[in-house]
């Protein structure tokens, strides 16, 4: 099969990322499988095991499809006809009550529950980029992982929750006044980001929205971090009791931090070898492009999010749902 990947990034990611991280992480695989491997992405790309096209924002895809490819992956939703076959991950949660193309595919149960839709397949890590887990680092700081300008992630409750209990935390993704106990790392990636994940004793990860799916939360756990933090979205689905804990109160995540070194770290490593790889999460996809190809539809019907159980998430201004 030849495949073209799209979307309006740029590769290889160098610092924060999980979707580029996804592109490339699936391209790689189907590569080694194989198969033949496209890119449609930005200008100044570039990749060693596949073909890069410039994607031209201003043009429909269906006039930038190369010759001789037999499906496209999307990773945005489509907005246009498109009469060639092709399948769309949704990597976020989009505006309620817009119908989304029968060839979606959600990335957790919960997310494509929250959209009345059947396929899913979770994000697997390509552990080569990770390396081997140290086992003696030193793990004297909680960790939070993820974008500090966007609100949902919550990077003020983490800090609330650390300040409460006199716990050290290292922030990666954004910059900030850092104190005694506060550290913020800026946005950083590849070795750097590793090795600050593997000293870390916890992932604290208290979102205040339905998290689709959270790389943060498996390249924690695949370094032998727990999981702390709130049961939105994926968290339920995908952090155990022997991986993690999960509350909505602050009390009782704070509790759960001061107990974090209890959890069996080489069991949160090995439950990401076993469930979260690129290979099977690649093979999982091959199988959605066979049935693309073959005509058929991944869902029974077009997905469309509704604004259910609002009221169960810390968010109540009507502006703030189209992103919830």
């Amino acid at each position: 099969m030849h495949i073209l990947i799209v979307d309006n990034i740029k590769i290889p990611v160098i610092n924060y990322g999980a979707v580029e991280r996804f592109v490339w992480w699936i391209g790689k695989e189907l590569s080694n499988q194989g198969h033949e491997v496209s890119y449609l992405v930005k200008k100044g790309s570039y990749c060693p095991f596949g073909k890069v096209y410039t994607y031209d924002l201003n043009k429909p895809i269906s006039v930038q499809i190369p010759k001789g490819v037999d499906v496209l992956h999307l990773n945005n939703p489509l907005d246009e006809d498109l009469d060639f076959p092709f399948l769309i991950t949704c990597h976020g949660n989009y505006p309620f009550f817009e119908y989304h193309h029968e060839n979606t595919v959600f990335v957790s149960q919960n997310h494509a529950n929250r959209y009345n839709a059947d396929t899913y397949v979770y994000i697997g890590l390509d552990f080569d980029e990770y390396g081997k887990v140290d086992w003696n680092a030193s793990r004297d700081y909680n960790l939070f992982l993820a974008n500090t300008e966007n609100k949902k992630k919550n990077v003020k409750g983490a800090i609330s929750i650390c300040e409460k209990i006199n716990q050290k935390l290292a922030i990666v993704g954004g910059d900030g006044n850092s104190n005694h106990l506060i550290q913020f790392k800026g946005m950083v990636g590849g070795f750097k980001k590793n090795k600050i994940i593997n000293g870390g004793r916890a992932l604290l990860f208290p979102v205040i929205w339905n998290e689709p799916f959270g790389v943060a939360l498996i390249e924690s756990l695949y370094f032998g971090l727990p999981v702390i933090g709130t049961p939105y979205g994926s968290l339920p689905e995908l952090i155990n009791e022997e991986v993690g804990y999960l509350s909505f109160d602050d009390w009782e995540l704070e509790s759960a931090l001061l107990h974090a070194d209890n959890f069996d770290r080489s069991l949160c490593h090995q439950y990401v070898l076993d469930e979260f790889d690129h290979i099977t999460m690649t093979n999982k996809y091959i199988s959605l492009y066979e049935k693309v190809l073959n005509g058929e539809k991944l869902n029974k019907r077009k997905p469309i999010l509704f604004p259910n159980n609002i009221n169960n998430l810390p968010i109540f201004k009507k502006s703030d749902y189209e992103s919830i």
